[in-house]
């Protein structure tokens, strides 16, 4: 059971490596808000470092991934490969893009030989909320 989560800026090296010491549940590595703009692909290649490094203490480790067509295909598997728990995906208006992320990640975790990464999608925006039920069945 989760009780409790910590973010955690993926590109700040202090915090992760005190992370796993604070006794979360869970620890939501953030690549989207917490990240300048200039950072995310630093704080992206970070997570091979990252999620293993925050995970020492049993958490389980999810990343926050950028909403950005140009980031979150990428985004999403820096933390398939890392060896992440999940993914918190931003922005989620309806049930294509968590498709197309499993989709995406379906043969890299295969290959890798590890179960599929949970999705919890954030809905941020009101039109959103009326397709809640469609969203999370998917």
């Amino acid at each position: 059971m989760i009780r409790s989560l910590l973010y955690v800026p993926a590109s700040s090296e202090r915090f992760i490596a005190g992370a796993h010491r604070r006794g979360a549940d869970a620890i939501i590595l953030d690549l989207e808000d917490a990240v300048a703009p200039n950072a995310k692909e630093a704080a992206r290649a970070g997570l091979a470092d990252a999620v293993p490094e925050v995970s020492k203490g049993g958490a389980k480790v999810f990343v926050r991934i950028n909403a950005e067509r140009e980031l979150i295909l990428d985004d999403a598997e820096a933390a398939c490969r890392a060896g992440a728990f999940g993914l918190y995906v931003p922005k989620v208006r309806g049930i294509d893009v968590l498709a197309e992320l499993a989709e995406r990640l379906a043969p890299v975790e295969t290959t890798l030989g590890r179960a599929p990464l949970r999705f919890v999608p954030l809905l941020e925006d009101p039109g959103a909320v009326l397709d809640a039920r469609a969203i999370a069945r998917g």
